[in-house]
């Protein structure tokens, strides 16, 4: 049975280098609770869990991957 599954990797070490500018760098960590930019191991280790029996009961959902800044930035 097929499971779908995304994944929505905010900011990551990948897209850092594209924005070389240390005042923006220090605006978004602060804008992120865990206060890091994410890392490509962070999507490969979600990855790999939607691809194991572990997430065999999710189904059909969007998963952030941003360290926190979606709550953050948007909770009321």
């Amino acid at each position: 049975m097929r499971r779908p599954k995304t994944t929505a990797p905010a900011k990551t070490a990948l897209t850092r280098v594209l924005v070389d500018d240390q005042d923006f760098d220090k605006f978004f960590i602060d804008s992120i609770p865990l206060d890091r930019w994410g890392e490509a191991k962070d999507v490969a280790d979600l990855a790999v869990f939607l691809a194991s029996e572990e997430s065999s009961y999710i189904h059909g959902d969007l998963i952030r991957l941003d360290g926190g800044e979606t709550l953050c930035r948007y909770s009321v």
